[in-house]
């Protein structure tokens, strides 16, 4: 009883300060090991479970994330990262690992890769084309055209979908007894995190989930500390269509969260979707502007742009926008950093 009520404080403790600080927080060996987890040399066990540390990255068994400042050393001792310790200290079921997937969604497809998936992914739509391993697996057809016939003959266990999907192929699915699932896309890096834990958990790898969720937070938060270190928010306008009409991401979007946790602030935070105007982007006249070579040429080239002082200065940073578009593990791990050395260069 004494055990449970530890760690329900120890959680709450970590939760509570985690969501005022957007810090990550360090806990002494003997504080871990009053949680019951035990720490030998650079392996920590918990209920049986191992895990190992070497620098940056972690093992479970044969699968491993990168985890940044996963320990530090203070005073002579170790102290482990709070995303961490709530990882490793939590009990997960029994698993037993899906087979022949198929996924009808790019971001989940993404996802599969990331949790060690790969593998069992017989099916893919024709736009799920990272990791680069995705296209070899046989495509069966698009996100709302999907062929009824090439997932059949897959003989899928189970098939995977997003917020866009065909309603007539779900009701074949329904008819002939096929498991499927339909997730919401992510709006923020909550609901990722949440979307990636119960993808996890449909897969039989629950355990694997939590770990990569738990990495991710603390690249989050770490690149959120160092941007509060330097005291300064540049204002950041995303791109997603230029020219004829503008497109950005409002502050409801997973993009708008990125560039919030990458240090940036978003001159589109008060709007909600995808529109913007000239008239907008000129009068709130952000420091850099974020987009697609494509993008960042009609900004440099069309003259009713030239009084933005981004275009005036060279500040047009070009980035591959798939890492942003899908709301996934590339653009907690890539497209963070990327930004953040952007806007915080010189600085």
């Amino acid at each position: 009883m004494k055990k449970t009520a530890g760690i329900i404080i120890f959680l709450l403790i970590t939760v509570v300060t985690m969501a005022v600080t957007g810090d990550i927080e360090y806990y002494s060996r003997n504080e871990i090991e009053a949680l019951g987890v035990v720490v030998e040399g650079d392996t920590l066990i918990y209920e049986g479970n191992r895990v190992r540390i070497e620098g940056d990255r972690i093992w479970l068994e044969e699968y491993s994330v990168v985890f940044p400042e996963a320990v530090i050393t203070k005073n002579g001792g170790s102290y482990y990262n709070s995303f961490l310790v709530e990882a490793v200290e939590r009990s997960y079921e029994d698993e037993v690992e899906r087979e022949r997937i198929i996924s009808l969604s790019p971001g989940v497809t993404e996802k599969i890769f990331a949790l060690g998936m790969g593998d069992e992914l017989v099916g893919r739509t024709i736009y799920c084309n990272y990791p680069k391993e995705a296209k070899k697996v046989e495509d069966v057809g698009s996100m709302l055209e999907p062929s009824f016939e090439k997932v059949m003959v897959k003989n899928p266990e189970i098939i995977l979908m997003e917020a866009h999907y065909n309603e007539g192929f779900v009701k074949q699915l329904k008819r002939v007894g096929v498991d499927y699932r339909i997730y919401d896309t992510p709006k923020n890096l909550e609901e990722m995190y949440e979307h990636l834990t119960d993808l996890g958990k449909e897969l039989g790898v629950e355990r694997r989930a939590y770990f990569l969720a738990a990495s991710l937070k603390s690249t989050a938060a770490k690149y959120a500390r160092l941007s509060k270190e330097k005291g300064m928010h540049p204002s950041v306008y995303y791109v997603l269509g230029t020219g004829r009409a503008e497109y950005t991401a409002g502050g409801d979007t997973f993009i708008g969260d990125i560039i919030e946790h990458s240090g940036g602030m978003n001159i589109a935070e008060d709007k909600k979707g995808w529109t913007f105007t000239l008239e907008e982007l000129i009068t709130k006249n952000p420091q850099y502007i974020i987009g697609s070579k494509k993008d960042m040429d009609i900004l440099r080239g069309e003259k009713k742009y030239s009084l933005l002082g981004a275009v005036r200065e060279g500040n047009l940073i070009e980035v591959d926008t798939d890492v942003y578009n899908l709301p996934g593990v590339r653009a907690v791990n890539e497209g963070i950093p990327v930004i953040y050395e952007a806007i915080y260069r010189g600085n």
